[in-house]
């Protein structure tokens, strides 16, 4: 046979061979069997995973609703404009019927929980807001429960915070500066629904720094001694007080009263009163209806007072701005001001002010009658304003290129105060009267392109009388001195106008070998001629415009003697806006 045929039948050696159909059929079983067990692992790799992404995005998303929560002023008062605050959102009222809202984009129900619900939700009462639907991933829901806590983190009663609101002004004040949040972030994957849960607490940081500051006080006349039984006694008349602030709010208040006369006992005798605040808009006034004494020796007690009125007691926060009073202006001083004031009756022996010190008798060297005021205001029958003490308080808007904050206080009186008017050898007009005609301070702080320039200015003018001996059988005469002026701008630290009357020079009383010298009755006596300033907390008094100390008025007993001060004035005005 020839080679090539030989060639051609020659059986195939092993390096020939290959896979036979049975074995590619067998191999691919193998592999389909293998496939089919791994498929379930990895469908439960890949939930694993989608699972995991969710919990992560849920986690951010109860992240960034946190921060929106921080971001947000912890509260503002609703009358300084449309502020939104944390408290806005997240606490907003009482009101237990679910409310819905849209804000930033998306639907926000919200409703007062009073207490009682099931966990993951706060013990006791809270406020929750549910949103269905978060705007970045509409498969996502929320549920903030918010409640306030007081300073060791337990959860307030509502008996707390009766008819508070956000919404309102005046009831929008937090009960706490801390709330707890509890945040649940849910989502369904594959028909199985997940939540996350996370806590915090939130607090008001930023403290109460006072942005604007403003106080004011004026006060006619401060009276002071000791009965007879060792009580002290305390006797003020025409007293007007204002006071306004800003910090994360406004707040405007007026505290005014025609007289308030105290003792040791506690016991207060009050003429009229009158009281007003803001944002609130609370007022409230008392009125006797007529004149008084208080129980005491003498005919018109150890303190008795005419008709009393109070005028103008009101406040605002008008766009922020705490006013008083509410109609106060820009004159200087303002002719509106919230006022305290005596008025004038008809003639009686009594004033329509007396004050004794509850003594039965008088140091008899004094010749004093013990049925008359030791210090009395004298009548008037024209039905005058006879004395009265106010005060003011008011700001600008800070949205100018200058703004200001302005305070002040006024005194006055149109009848003399008398001493010693029942020492029987004078006139009956008290044997020193003394009238302040006008006394004012006012306080300024005006700020501009951030620079502040803080002010105090003030002024008064007295006129002062006394008796005097003119001869030795027991004749005198009344001496009245030029009106003292006194005014910050043009005369700070001049000479006291009282300091050349020595009353141990002035005889005001000679009758054979008894003679009687001012300094028997007078132990000191002085005016302020320059305004004190406080520069720890901004206050500036002009403490006592007149300020007497009589001897004592009872034998042997030191305390009996008294203290006047005439015209007590004081302001404060700080604008850090």
């Amino acid at each position: 046979m020839c080679r090539w045929r030989r060639a051609l039948w020659r059986r195939p050696g092993p390096r020939d061979s290959g896979f036979t159909l049975i074995e590619v059929i067998v191999a691919l079983s193998l592999i389909s069997i293998a496939a089919t067990g791994s498929v379930p692992l990895l469908v439960t790799a890949l939930r694993s995973a989608v699972t995991s992404r969710l919990n992560t995005q849920a986690k951010n998303l109860a992240q960034q609703r946190l921060e929106s929560m921080r971001d947000l002023e912890y509260h503002v008062d609703r009358q300084n404009g449309p502020f939104i605050d944390l408290l806005d959102v997240y606490y907003t009222d009482l009101t237990t019927t679910p409310t819905t809202r849209t804000r930033a984009n998306e639907i926000e129900v919200g409703q007062w929980v009073s207490g009682g619900a099931a966990a993951p939700a706060p013990s006791g009462p809270f406020y929750q807001v549910k949103i269905a639907q978060l705007p970045d991933d509409q498969r996502f829901s929320q549920t903030i429960d918010t409640q306030f806590l007081n300073t060791v983190g337990a959860a307030l009663p509502a008996s707390s915070f009766t008819g508070y609101t956000s919404q309102t002004e005046g009831h929008d004040q937090p009960p706490s500066s801390i709330v707890g949040v509890t945040l649940i972030t849910t989502w369904t994957d594959h028909g199985v629904s997940h939540s996350y849960t996370t806590y915090t607490r939130i607090t008001d940081g930023r403290g109460l720094t006072s942005s604007l500051t403003s106080q004011a006080e004026g006060e006619f006349l401060r009276v002071s001694s000791t009965g007879s039984t060792g009580n002290a006694l305390t006797v003020d008349v025409a007293a007007a007080k204002a006071s306004g602030g800003m910090s994360t709010g406004s707040v405007a208040s007026a505290d005014v009263y025609a007289l308030q006369a105290n003792d040791a006992t506690g016991t207060d005798y009050l003429g009229a009163t009158g009281v007003a605040t803001s944002p609130t808009g609370g007022n409230s006034q008392h009125s006797p209806a007529s004149a008084f004494n208080a129980n005491g020796s003498g005919g018109c007690g150890w303190v008795g007072v005419g008709p009393t009125q109070v005028s103008d007691v009101t406040a605002a926060t008008t766009n922020g701005l705490p006013q008083v009073p509410s109609d106060v202006d820009t004159a200087s001083p303002p002719v509106h001001q919230v006022a305290a004031q005596l008025t004038t009756q008809s003639n009686g022996p009594c004033g329509i002010f007396g004050f004794s010190n509850q003594s039965t008798s008088f140091a008899a060297n004094l010749m004093l009658s013990s049925n008359t005021p030791l210090v009395e205001i004298e009548n008037d029958a024209q039905n005058n304003v006879a004395a009265s003490g106010s005060a003011w308080v008011n700001a600008t808007s800070a949205s100018t290129a200058t703004h200001s904050v302005t305070s002040g206080a006024s005194a006055s009186s149109i009848e003399r105060l008398e001493l010693f008017p029942g020492a029987s050898f004078t006139d009956g007009h008290g044997l020193v009267g003394i009238q302040l005609t006008r006394a004012t301070i006012a306080c300024s702080a005006a700020a501009s392109s951030g620079s502040v320039t803080n002010s105090a200015t003030g002024s008064w003018s007295v006129t002062v009388d006394y008796w005097k001996a003119t001869d030795s059988a027991g004749h005198g005469q009344r001496v009245t001195l030029s009106a003292y002026t006194w005014n910050s701008a043009t005369d700070t630290g001049s000479a006291d106008p009282l300091a050349a009357l020595d009353p141990a020079s002035i005889v005001v009383y000679q009758n054979g070998t008894t003679t009687l010298h001012l300094s028997d009755y007078i132990a000191s006596w002085g005016t302020t001629r320059s305004i004190l300033e406080s520069p720890s907390s901004g206050l500036h008094q002009l403490a006592g415009i007149v300020s007497v100390t009589t001897q004592p008025v009872r034998d042997g007993d030191i305390v009996s003697a008294l203290g006047l001060q005439l015209g007590l004035l004081s302001c404060v005005a700080d604008d850090e806006r």
